[in-house]
């Protein structure tokens, strides 16, 4: 009689545990963006990615973007400015494989800064970043950075961390 109560309290701890898991802890996950990918796995990520990066680098480079912000939104490729368009068929099929395939979340170009954020919460971020004047990326908020060669970085962003190490 004992080891039966036993395995059904246990059995009841269990379906509470998933019960939890199921209804908070997923939804909570995916909407905090997934773990943070540690600097060993973006290394990784880029040099998978690398050819695809700089094939899209060079297009926003030698079409002269300034500003250019690309993501997904609705299911669909969202670019702003919407005056632009992205005509080259490789390209876009890149950008596309990038964004929905690879889920990198945001490919932009800020300030000479050509950004591919690969992992974000409200206030953090993970990505590469190339710097078109061969500089070291001037970001907002990046805490860290890591030069992987060739003028990429891997940037690391905390706006509290910033916020924190910007105290005046």
């Amino acid at each position: 009689m004992r080891i039966i109560k036993r395995i059904i309290i246990a059995l009841i701890s269990l379906l509470l545990v998933a019960h939890f898991v199921y209804y908070v802890a997923i939804p909570v996950y995916i909407f905090r963006g997934g773990f943070k990918p540690s600097e060993r796995r973006a290394e990784r990520i880029f040099r998978r990615d690398k050819d695809i990066l700089i094939d899209v680098k060079d297009y926003i480079e030698e079409n002269n973007y300034e500003s250019i912000h690309i993501d997904k939104r609705e299911g669909e490729l969202h670019i702003y400015p919407e005056e632009i368009s992205i005509d080259d068929e490789k390209i876009r099929n890149e950008i596309q494989t990038l964004i929905f395939d690879k889920h990198y979340n945001i490919i932009s170009n800020n300030e000479g800064n050509v950004d591919f954020q690969i992992w974000a919460t409200i206030d953090k971020a993970v990505g590469f970043v190339f710097n078109l004047d061969g500089n070291t990326p001037d970001h907002d908020f990046i805490v860290k950075t890591k030069d992987l060669g060739d003028g990429w970085y891997l940037y690391d962003v905390d706006f509290v961390k910033w916020k924190y190490m910007n105290k005046k």
